[in-house]
């Protein structure tokens, strides 16, 4: 009889879970990297880059206000809490009013500043800015300089999606230097003797081509062929040839392929006729 009770707690103890053993740990969650941006080309950059990957971007200022606005933005929300970044890509070092690294430092002591604008390295590379304070990103030579710079710093930071950043760096970089050339070539096919602007910040993407901005009434005095330059529709009205450009000045959740790309339908579909 004695046996027979042995045997029954031993079995009663093999069925049972044992105390001793550690409760199974819940899977561990895959962290989700933060990204913030205060400007539209930061923002484009950076969701070009980033596609594929689980690091999110995030464009902080209301998407309605145009670059021009979103320094006194910033301005009034320099004290306010922001929730926790692991990076902040930024123009910072070409536009000082369009840093926000500060102010987001306060949610995270370890936040990571990426400079576009000039690379945080010795002897690091920076973008060419004209005396107006121009929209220096129109160029297409400081458009894949950027690029770059995101690239190496974003695969710094997150080494695990280094290759899917490195094939997204590949595709928007070919797209960027195609609608280059492309614009160049319908261009010089069509004699077009210069570009003129509507806006003076606009004259780096002509920096960037094989034309020179000339003034509009040297076009209509010397009789040249001419492209006018704007970001704004009303302009289609006043010019003949209108090349209305993205001039990424305001907030678009496209990647940066798709926004070069737009310009240059955009110049396609202008009626090259006689001046």
């Amino acid at each position: 009889m004695k046996g027979y009770a042995r045997g029954f707690v031993l079995l009663l103890v093999w069925l049972l879970p044992s105390a001793a053993q550690p409760a199974e740990s819940p899977p561990t969650s895959i962290r989700v990297g933060r990204v913030a941006t205060v400007t539209p080309i930061a923002h484009s950059l950076s969701r070009s880059l980033l596609e594929g990957t689980s690091v999110g971007v995030d464009y902080l200022p209301p998407k309605r206000l145009p670059i021009n606005r979103v320094e006194n933005w910033l301005r009034k929300h320099r004290t306010d809490r922001f929730p926790a970044y692991d990076a902040f890509v930024s123009i910072g070092a070409a536009v000082p009013g369009l840093q926000f690294y500060t102010t987001l430092r306060q949610t995270n002591i370890r936040l990571v500043t990426i400079d576009i604008a000039y690379a945080q390295i010795p002897e690091g590379e920076r973008v060419v800015i004209g005396a107006q304070g121009d929209y220096f990103w129109l160029n297409g030579n400081n458009l894949l300089l950027m690029l770059g710079i995101l690239r190496r710093d974003l695969q710094l930071l997150w080494p695990e999606f280094a290759g899917v950043i490195d094939d997204n760096y590949q595709t928007s970089s070919r797209a960027i230097r195609k609608a280059s050339l492309a614009i160049d070539t319908l261009l010089i096919d069509q004699a077009i003797d210069g570009l003129s602007v509507t806006n003076a910040k606009h004259v780096p993407l002509a920096a960037g081509l094989s034309l020179d901005v000339v003034d509009p009434e040297e076009i209509q005095s010397l009789a040249l062929r001419g492209v006018t330059v704007g970001s704004s529709p009303a302009g289609q009205r006043r010019h003949e040839r209108y090349w209305l450009i993205d001039d990424i000045a305001r907030f678009n959740d496209a990647r940066i392929e798709a926004r070069v790309h737009a310009n240059l339908n955009s110049l396609r579909a202008i009626a090259f006729g006689n001046p």
